[in-house]
């Protein structure tokens, strides 16, 4: 999720929640079965389904950006806890709010411009999961996210959301789960042992700062997380 957190303020950071979590954090849907599936499987009728619809989309991207945030928050309405832009009731009113779901829907489109080129994407996905283990975000997180999302494709697209293309999103979104979730446990893993450095040594305050940040998302072409 940079495509979720890519626009937070390090100082505003959320301490991570207790085990105790709240309904957003305990709230699993089970969007995705097997984890083992990859971008790979996409057969080339489903990447062009992917492409396309994705292309349909984009032609209205803040409409569908403010969109997937509601659906988000509809399915997980704890979740507006972790946004500066969560006290809003009316999304479509805030500013900060279309920002970063714009930048969500660019995150998602540098990957889906990618279908056939993962080794630009994963990497990308990888430190994407190890930067959330810092803004409370958990695993329990990505269903959420993918129902949302897939919601979101389903409204916008109407009679065109098929099984087929319903079918190479799931798949999408089950690559970046599979390549983020493992990252995000094994960061949040050195900050609960206290570590409080990243790879390179540097304290994590230091390091995810909201200009690091937003140079990291415009590296991976995001105006993402994304989310």
């Amino acid at each position: 999720l940079e495509f979720l957190r890519c626009r937070v303020v390090a100082s505003d950071r959320l301490r991570r929640p207790k085990k105790e979590t709240s309904n957003f954090n305990l709230l699993h849907t089970p969007l995705i079965q097997d984890q083992d599936k990859t971008m790979t499987d996409l057969t080339s009728k489903e990447k062009k389904l992917v492409t396309e619809t994705w292309a349909a989309v984009m032609q209205d991207k803040s409409k569908h950006a403010i969109t997937l945030f509601e659906n988000i928050f509809d399915i997980a309405p704890a979740a507006r806890a972790l946004f500066k832009f969560g006290t809003v009731s009316d999304l479509t009113t805030s500013k900060l709010a279309k920002l970063h779901a714009e930048g969500v829907m660019d995150t998602v489109d540098f990957a889906i411009q990618r279908l056939d080129n993962l080794g630009e994407v994963v990497p990308a996905l990888q430190k994407l999961g190890t930067v959330h283990a810092n803004y409370s975000v958990v695993p329990a997180h990505f269903p959420i996210v993918g129902q949302a999302l897939l919601k979101t494709l389903e409204d916008g697209l109407g009679e065109h959301w098929t099984p087929e293309v319903k079918a190479g999103w799931v798949k999408v979104w089950t690559t970046v789960v599979a390549v983020m979730k493992p990252e995000l446990e094994k960061a949040i893993a050195e900050i609960e042992a206290g570590s409080g450095k990243d790879k390179s040594g540097k304290s994590v305050e230091n390091t995810f700062s909201a200009s690091s940040l937003k140079t990291m998302a415009v590296s991976v072409a995001v105006a993402v997380a994304g989310f």
